[in-house]
């Protein structure tokens, strides 16, 4: 089954596709290049396939609006929307049989289409998400067996389908660090305490925006993160100078990380508007709340903790440990990691520091 070469400028063409009733088979020779014939196969391929889909019948989903669909009617995408909305209006017409094709001309046409917010083109890093989420909506529906297999298998890394990411590295430096804890004490304080902590300890601000406050314990001195992005729960430490932080929370405030109004105690939530504001007024640009994250990793990096140690607490999967195990014992939370005091910003945020209406 493929290409041969019968004679020189002729190619014999011989495609082969299974339903699962029976196989379905053409052959055809083309004149003239090998593309050309790799072209015709396609084609036929294409064609067998679809002819094969209709005779199983249990294969429901033709067309990539449909897989999207089907996803989408059990899966809750959140902020990723704009990804789905632009797929399904480009690709949404095309049939899973020719999405392979169709998904590789149209993300070469994307890479050099400028944004219209920013005016130029997007990053690989965008570009990768659309496949990604591409591959996580085909997986769903062929396990679900609407679908034969997913058409865009091919497209990873060691394809090269993949493209080349640049990993952002932003550092804060001790002045930087020191200009953004000013405005924020002077125009966000309910953020402090958890910009603190996360300035120190490498966390996900997801992780900690609605943790209830019976997280953090007093006698091993940390916070526990039940459900990580790693799919493990997670024991941070607690750096001596925020501890008086988490003992002095009110009685009554139920959240860990929280704001104070005169509705009561709220958990601190999406805070990046107030991130936007004191970065305006700390001049600084390009900073994200997740940067803080890469910054503590280094601190501790620096400080001299084992690299498996930082990556326990920080909940990394990465090729040389695919798995966490969960730890029993809080002991080991705490008392090998070295929490690098000589990179902190001699500033506290009280708990009574807090924004109201």
């Amino acid at each position: 089954m493929g290409i041969k070469e019968t004679r020189p400028g002729v190619w014999r063409v011989d495609v082969s596709v299974m339903s699962r009733k029976r196989q379905y088979r053409e052959r055809a020779d083309v004149t003239g290049r090998k593309r050309d014939a790799e072209a015709r196969l396609a084609e036929i391929r294409a064609a067998l396939r679809r002819r094969a889909d209709e005779d199983d019948g249990s294969l429901t989903i033709n067309t990539f609006a449909d897989a999207l669909q089907f996803y989408l009617s059990t899966h809750d995408v959140g902020k990723s929307a704009s990804y789905f909305r632009r797929l399904s209006k480009d690709l949404g017409h095309v049939r899973i049989s020719e999405l392979a094709g169709a998904f590789e001309v149209w993300r070469s046409i994307i890479r050099r289409a400028p944004v219209a917010r920013t005016g130029r083109p997007p990053k690989n890093g965008t570009v990768n998400r659309f496949t990604v989420w591409a591959k996580v909506v085909l997986n769903y529906a062929a396990a679900f067996k609407k679908i034969r297999e997913n058409p865009l298998a091919h497209f990873t890394r060691k394809t090269g389908m993949m493209l080349a990411e640049e990993p952002r590295d932003r550092y804060l430096s001790q002045e930087e660090r020191g200009r953004l804890l000013q405005a924020i004490e002077r125009h966000a304080p309910h953020i402090g305490p958890i910009v603190t902590y996360m300035l120190a300890v490498p966390c996900r601000s997801g992780e900690l925006a609605s943790l209830p406050k019976t997280a953090f314990d007093a006698f091993t001195n940390t916070v526990y993160i039940p459900d990580s992005k790693a799919g493990i729960p997670i024991n941070k430490p607690v750096p001596d100078e925020m501890r008086s932080y988490f003992l002095s929370i009110p009685a009554d405030c139920p959240y860990l990380f929280y704001r104070h109004d005169r509705n009561g105690f709220h958990p601190i939530g999406d805070f990046k508007k107030a991130w936007k504001t004191c970065l305006r007024f700390a001049g600084l640009k390009n900073v994200r709340v997740h940067d803080l994250r890469h910054c503590a990793a280094s601190d501790l990096y620096e400080a001299g903790n084992p690299e498996r140690r930082i990556m326990d607490i920080a909940g990394w999967r990465t090729p040389m440990l695919s798995t966490y195990r969960h730890k029993d014992s809080l002991k080991s939370a705490q008392d090998t990691v070295f929490l690098p005091k000589h990179r902190q910003v001699d500033r506290h945020f009280p708990a009574v520091a807090l924004a109201t209406d």
